[in-house]
C-alpha cells in the first residue's frame, strides 16, 4: 500500500507537463488562483460566457453558494485592462463550475490588491447556464 508521501509524490509528478507546458509557452498572460471556500462543493466545469458578473454581492438577487475566492497577478510588462482582469477571473471561475462572479469592485475599474473576487454557484441559475455553455459548443463546432 503506497504511503500519503509517495501519492503526493504522484500526484505532483502527473502535473509536472502541465506546468512546464505553462512555463514554455510563457508570454503575458493572467494567472489567477483559486482558493476553495468551506462551502465550497464540486461542480462540472461551466463556459466563460455562462458566468455572470456582479460588482457587489448585494448586486446577486437571488440564493447563491460561495465557490472559490479568486487571486489575481500579472507580469509586470503586461498592459492591463479591467475588461481583460474580469475574462481572466470568468475563465477561472467557469472551470470550478460558477455561474456567478462577485468583484467586489466597480466593474470598469482595475482591481486593487486587497479586493476580494469570489467565484459563486446560484442554483437559480444553473440549467440556464447548462444551456449557454450547449449553445456555445456548438456555435464553435459549426
Amino acid at each position: 500500500m503506497p504511503t500519503f508521501a509517495r501519492m503526493r509524490a504522484r500526484r505532483h509528478a502527473r502535473g509536472a507537463p502541465y506546468v512546464l507546458a505553462a512555463l514554455l509557452s510563457g508570454g503575458c498572460r493572467y494567472h489567477v488562483e483559486a482558493t476553495p471556500l468551506k462551502t465550497y462543493i464540486h461542480r462540472p466545469a461551466t463556459c466563460l460566457e455562462a458566468v455572470t458578473v456582479y460588482e457587489r454581492a448585494e448586486d446577486v438577487k437571488r440564493r447563491y453558494v460561495p465557490l472559490a475566492e479568486l487571486s489575481l497577478w500579472a507580469p509586470g510588462d503586461m498592459v492591463v485592462t479591467a475588461e481583460s482582469e474580469v475574462e481572466a477571473e470568468q475563465m477561472k471561475a467557469a472551470t470550478w463550475g460558477a455561474n456567478g462572479l462577485i468583484l467586489g469592485h466597480p466593474r470598469h475599474t482595475p482591481q486593487s490588491f486587497n479586493d476580494k473576487t469570489v467565484a459563486i454557484f446560484v442554483p437559480a441559475d444553473g440549467a440556464l447556464a447548462v444551456s449557454i455553455c450547449e449553445r456555445e459548443r456548438a456555435r464553435h463546432k459549426g
